[in-house]
């Protein structure tokens, strides 16, 4: 439970050099790498829903009882808004482009991260959300308020 600390305390000496070296332009460099995490999850959201539909139509996962609306055509169309959102940060010179320039180095570092922590996590394995759900169903069966 104290990864998120962790990775706070990595994070506030970046904020404070920034702060000390462009003051005037913390802020949008600030939301930039935000709307990048942003835009990022949304999309592997989007890209695993996908998968997980072709898996369903191969018959190699069982059906949900909420499917995502026009699918797969909504699908895409959610992932060019993606692309057009970092089309449009990439035009917005200079603070969004050099974002959108650090996406490799990020990914690549990303990438090592990755590759030194497989399997070997210093933190504890999250419990799967279905997992988690079956523990509520039980609760509320045994305590309905």
């Amino acid at each position: 439970h104290t990864g998120g600390i962790i990775v706070t305390l990595a994070v506030y000496p970046v904020g404070v050099v920034l702060n000390y070296l462009v003051p005037a332009q913390v802020f949008e460099i600030v939301l930039n790498v935000a709307s990048l995490g942003i835009v990022s999850t949304w999309s592997f959201i989007v890209v695993c829903q996908m998968m997980l539909r072709r898996a369903v139509n191969r018959r190699e996962a069982a059906p949900v009882d909420f499917r995502m609306p026009f699918a797969p055509f909504t699908s895409w169309i959610t992932l060019a808004f993606l692309l057009s959102v970092l089309v449009l940060m990439g035009l917005d010179y200079p603070e969004d482009t050099y974002t959108i320039a650090a996406i490799p180095m990020v990914a690549i570092l990303l990438g090592i991260g990755w590759l030194i922590l497989k399997g070997n996590s210093p933190f504890s394995p999250t419990v799967p959300s279905y997992v988690l759900t079956q523990v509520l169903e039980i609760n509320e069966r045994n305590d309905p308020r």
